[in-house]
C-alpha cells in the first residue's frame, strides 16, 4: 500500500515541517546557538495533531549561525514550562555513538551542566532551565518532548540558591544512569542481528526516578543489513496496545536530505499496512493498535525511538485467548 494515511481514524502521522517554524516570531523550545546553524524539521501540537503531546525535532550542523531575532534569544533565555519536558542530542559520529559531536549547555536551577557524550534529560514542571549549543563539529540531531499540547514558557531569574534536588539524576545515558565512560563507543545492539540497530537511550522510572516519560532511542543500519534468509520473517514487534499515547518515528541521518528516509519501513497503523520511505514521527492515542513494525530495506542510517508520557513501557498483546 503506498504511503496514504487519509483512512486512518485516530493516528496521524507527519512527514512534512510545519510552515510556523519559518517564522521566527514562532515561539517553541529552542536552544541559543552560539556555534553552527540550526534547522527545524519537525514540530508537532495540537495545530498539527489534536489531544497528543508535544514533540519537536531539528539538526545542528557546522557553520556560520544566522543572526538571532529578539524572540529566538528571548525563547532561549532561562525559563520555566507548566509541564515536564525532556531534551536529548544525538551525535552522527559513526565510530563512537556517544559522541554528540559538539558541546551542549544544559542549565538546570542554578546549575550549569556541560555535555559532550550523549544525553536525555528529564525537566520537571516549573523547573527553571535552558539550553546553549557551544559548539557543533558535525551534525548533531536534538528532540524535545513535552506533557502538555501547547508550548508555553514563562521567563524566570536563574534562583540563587538551588532546590536540593540531586539534579544529576534527571540524565539519563544509555541503557544506564551515570555519564558514559570515554571509552564506550558503541551501542547495545546485537552484532549479527538482521537489521542491526544499536540502542543508545533508555528512559524511564528506572533510570530517571519519578520520569513521566519513557523513551528508547537507536541508531538503526549501523552494520551492513545481511540478507534475510529463505524462509525466515522479518523480526519486529507485533500488534499491540499502551494505556498512554506513544509516538513512533525514524528519521534519515542526512542534514541536507532531513525528509529522504533512505530505507524502507512496514508499520501496521489501526489494522492498515503502510510502505514508509520518507522520515516520519506515527502518532498513537492510547489503546489504539499498531505494529507489526519492521525494515524491509535499509539503505542508508536513521535515528529511530519511541516515547511515551508514561513513567515506563506498558504493553498490551491483548490475545485472543483473553
Amino acid at each position: 500500500m503506498s504511503m496514504d494515511f487519509s483512512v486512518l481514524k485516530h493516528c496521524t502521522v507527519v512527514t512534512e515541517k510545519d510552515p510556523r517554524l519559518d517564522d521566527p516570531a514562532f515561539q517553541h523550545d529552542t536552544p541559543l546557538q552560539l556555534d553552527g546553524i540550526r534547522k527545524d524539521i519537525m514540530y508537532l501540537d495540537e495545530q498539527v495533531v489534536p489531544n497528543f503531546f508535544l514533540n519537536e525535532y531539528m539538526w545542528h550542523i557546522p557553520g556560520t549561525p544566522v543572526e538571532q531575532s529578539e524572540v529566538e534569544l528571548k525563547a532561549a533565555a532561562p525559563h520555566v514550562s507548566s509541564y515536564d519536558k525532556v531534551i536529548s542530542f544525538i551525535g552522527t559520529n559513526e565510530e563512537d555513538l556517544y559522541d554528540i559531536c559538539g558541546e551542549v549547555e544544559i542549565l538546570l536551577e542554578n546549575r550549569r551542566f556541560t555535555l559532550t557524550r550523549h544525553f536525555a534529560v528529564y525537566i520537571p514542571a516549573g523547573m527553571c532551565h535552558a539550553v546553549t549549543v557551544k559548539r557543533v563539529d558535525r551534525p548533531m540531531w536534538q528532540y524535545v518532548l513535552g506533557n502538555a499540547n501547547r508550548y508555553d514558557s514563562t521567563p524566570c531569574e536563574i534562583p540563587a540558591e538551588g532546590s536540593g534536588r540531586d539534579l544529576e539524576k534527571l540524565f539519563a545515558y544509555r541503557y544506564g544512569v551515570g555519564p558514559l565512560p570515554e571509552d564506550v563507543t558503541k551501542g547495545t545492539g546485537p552484532k549479527d542481528q538482521f537489521g542491526r540497530h544499536d540502542h543508545i537511550t533508555r528512559m524511564d522510572e528506572d533510570m530517571v526516578p519519578d520520569a513521566q516519560f519513557y523513551i528508547e532511542a537507536s541508531w538503526m543500519g549501523t552494520a551492513p543489513q545481511p540478507p534475510l534468509p529463505e524462509g525466515k520473517e522479518h523480526a519486529g514487534p507485533g500488534t499491540h496496545w499502551h494505556p498512554f499515547p506513544e509516538l513512533i518515528n525514524f528519521f534519515g541521518a542526512d542534514p541536507e536530505n532531513p525528509y529522504d528516509l533512505g530505507s524502507h519501513v512496514y508499520l501496521t497503523l489501526e489494522d492498515q499496512p503502510f510502505d514508509i520511505t520518507k522520515s516520519f514521527v506515527a502518532c498513537i492515542p492510547s489503546d489504539v493498535p499498531h505494529c507489526p513494525l519492521y525494515m524491509k530495506k535499509i539503505d542508508t542510517r536513521m535515528v529511530h525511538f519511541t516515547a511515551g508520557p508514561s513513567s515506563s513501557y506498558i504493553i498490551d498483546k491483548r490475545e485472543e485467548d483473553k
